[in-house]
């Protein structure tokens, strides 16, 4: 007989007995391994348990020998969960626990899980029966398989369901069905470019797909699509049909979409030439076909309130002033000889053209003699025919003679006049030299007034022996720590943005706070003019922008409404603004909104916010609502309490070790000993406080560590 062996017990053969005569098999159940108590085992039918059951769990796998019809195959798997002990016998159980089975085991050690080198062990054991059939297997809910099991039960991704394919076309559509395949999975195709049926797959050409279904002339297009599924259709002649735009006799594709659940279409035309029209159908309405304008299609001057070029000779009588009017807009006028009277406004009497510009802010008027002198005026807000206009300004050149130049403290300047504060700058002419002159205005938009810090931001800290910057452009203008290990824990950090005043404005500084270069900026947007007098809630996800007006070395910022920060931060509305992140978490709170740095942030204004609000992380904003975090806030509970609990415990732990060293070197002092009773008591009693506590319930400290 072989060493290690595995025999049935007189009770298992009791069972096999009764199986036979009652045709009810007998039920193996579970394996189990123990060690023997230390020492070998030598099998025993008489046994009714294990010397010492170490383990014991589900029969991972019971089979009859492919060579042996009387010999069952037995398997168990023993997690890595389970050991430090060595296997030295094993046990087969029956269903109502009865010891079916025992055998000796080649000692073999099951490693403990926490030391390092846990691991499944996987036992196979042979069992010699006189009849397979009285026995069988009851697999338990998460034992494990072995591999021929588990090919029988489950697909293997290495076979890329070919065991279905090799079942036959019955097995292969029963599968289809069983997830839902439908017919697209057999290839059957639309029978008519607008077959509409259920789980047909669509071909080239269904839809309008790469090529446009034609609509028989004579239709009439409103009732024609009222009717037919979204799709591209191609149309001759626009005669040719009822309700069709207007493109003359140039052919046109149709292109409509339907919406999902109200069955509201959408259409847009195109003609041969490029003409486009839109239309659409709502609740079986037409709205009929309306032009679009394109650089083919070129609205008239009037139809988008544009100023037409007309040119009207000017004499004596017109009145410049009624030039550009409603009836007369965009008006280029020449050979005139006008007067220069109060009456007719004309700047000098001598011939010469007048172009009228229109503009966003009012009308302009350019007024140029055939001798080469230039005047200017401008028209602020709307034109009613009689101004107010501003007065004539001469706009000189090198050619004309210095006796010319508007004179200011006896030296002669050209450019724009000599007091206009808005002039870039002026040049003076000077004993034969040209000197520049910066204007009041240019200076300030162009130099710094003035600089500050903007609102707190934070940032985590890595650990106490890592680096943490805060980004370039900022200043560091706190911490947040806690006591941690006998050492001062640095958490976070806060920062705030270095801001410079520009022209009246609040910039941040290009390049700082993470800010992009010029060639990673939003790209750019019309940006939209702001009413007067209008005040804002909200500015939604602002990116880093700038544009030709942003001052050198100055970054802006582009809100969702394209209104820029600069202009639209000072008329935010409320006493306190927050910034805050897609998420809703808050990341800067300021008294001032000009403070704020809003990169990729959004900005609201408040009356007021709740006490305690900080821009830790911790709090959010819904939209309708400012609260805190439930799960960050039991973070900085945790991490609060953390904090005193090694502070107090590190105080402890230093009392402990004076008493000990002063035994250790036999110079103990009175009382040391009850001392060392309390401090170990007090250890004890801080493993029991709930850190979770919002104020947790600290055990007193002891006086004499105080």
């Amino acid at each position: 007989m072989s060493d290690f062996y595995l025999l049935i017990t007189d009770a298992g053969k009791a069972l096999e007995a009764a199986a036979h005569a009652s045709g009810e098999p007998v039920k193996l159940t579970d394996f189990s391994v123990g060690d023997g108590n230390g020492l070998p085992v030598t099998p025993d039918a008489a046994q009714t348990s294990l010397v010492n059951e170490t383990f014991r769990d589900a029969i991972s796998s019971l089979i009859v020998s492919i060579s042996d019809s009387t010999v069952l195959e037995a398997e168990c798997v023993i997690p890595a969960s389970s050991g430090g002990y060595t296997i030295r016998e094993i046990g087969i159980f029956a269903e109502d626990s009865t010891l079916y089975a025992v055998g000796n085991f080649a000692e073999q050690e099951k490693p403990d899980p926490d030391s390092g080198y846990a691991a499944s062990l996987k036992i196979l054991a042979d069992l010699a029966v006189s009849d397979t059939a009285d026995i069988t297997l009851t697999v338990q809910d998460g034992s494990y398989l072995t591999e021929a099991q588990g090919n029988t039960i489950y697909l293997r991704q290495d076979k890329h369901l070919s065991e279905i394919a090799a079942q036959g076309v019955e097995a292969q559509a029963e599968s289809r069905g069983n997830i839902g395949c439908g017919t697209a999975a057999t290839h059957d195709v639309t029978e008519s470019p607008t077959d509409a049926t259920a789980g047909r797959v669509l071909q080239v050409g269904d839809y309008g797909l790469s090529k446009a279904i034609p609509i028989t002339k004579g239709t009439d297009l409103f009732t024609f699509l009222s009717n037919e599924p979204g799709s591209f259709y191609h149309c001759d002649s626009p005669s040719e049909y009822t309700n069709a735009p207007d493109f003359g006799g140039n052919w046109f594709d149709i292109y409509m979409t339907i919406h999902e659940t109200s069955g509201y279409r959408t259409m847009v035309a195109v003609s041969a030439m490029g003409q486009l029209a839109t239309a659409g159908i709502t609740d079986g309405a037409f709205s009929g076909w309306s032009s679009a304008y394109s650089t083919i299609n070129k609205p008239a001057p009037l139809d988008i309130n544009a100023f037409p070029t007309m040119i009207i000779n000017l004499d004596s009588t017109v009145d410049l002033n009624t030039i550009g009017a409603i009836e007369q807009q965009g008006v280029f006028a020449n050979e005139s000889n006008g007067v220069a009277t109060p009456e007719h406004h004309y700047p000098i009497n001598q011939a010469g053209t007048l172009i009228a510009t229109p503009s966003a802010y009012g009308l302009q008027q350019e007024y140029t003699t055939f001798t080469g002198s230039k005047f200017v005026r401008g028209l602020s807000g709307a034109f009613d025919g009689a101004g107010p206009w501003g007065g004539w300004i001469q706009i000189l050149n090198l050619n004309e003679s210095d006796t010319r130049y508007p004179q200011r403290d006896g030296i002669s300047y050209i450019g724009l006049e000599a007091d206009n504060p808005d002039a870039p700058y002026m040049r003076r002419i000077s004993t034969g030299a040209e000197i520049y002159l910066a204007s009041q205005n240019w200076v300030k938009g162009s130099f710094v007034q003035d600089l500050r810090v903007g609102a707190n931001q934070s940032q985590g800290a890595t650990d106490n022996y890592a680096t943490s910057i805060v980004p370039a452009g900022c200043v560091m203008t706190g911490t947040a720590s806690d006591y941690n290990d006998s050492n001062w824990q640095v958490d976070a950090i806060y920062y705030a943005p270095i801001q410079k005043l520009v022209n009246g404005a609040w910039f941040g500084i290009a390049g700082g706070v993470g800010l992009e270069s010029a060639l990673s900026l939003t790209a750019r947007r019309k940006v939209k003019a702001i009413k007067h007098g209008a005040l804002l809630t909200q500015l939604t996800n602002l990116q880093p922008y700038r544009n030709d007006k942003t001052p050198v070395g100055c970054i802006d910022f582009i809100c969702d409404d394209d209104l820029l920060w600069t202009h639209a931060a000072p008329l935010l509305a409320g006493n306190v603004f927050i910034a805050f992140d897609s998420a809703g978490v808050i990341r800067q709170i300021a008294s001032d909104a000009t403070m704020i740095e809003p990169k990729n942030l959004s900005v609201a204004g408040f009356s007021g916010i709740p006490d305690g609000c900080f821009e830790d992380g911790s709090w959010i904003y819904d939209g309708e609502t400012i609260y805190q975090n439930p799960d960050a806030l039991a973070a900085q509970t945790l991490l609060r309490n953390q904090g005193e609990l090694n502070s107090v415990r590190g105080k402890a732990a230093a009392a402990i070790l004076d008493i000990q060293c002063s035994a250790a070197a036999g110079n103990q002092r009175s009382g040391d000993a009850d001392n060392l009773l309390v401090l170990q008591q007090y250890v004890d009693e801080l493993r029991d406080v709930d850190l979770t506590a919002a104020d947790p319930a600290w055990p007193p400290v002891p006086s004499f560590i105080s």
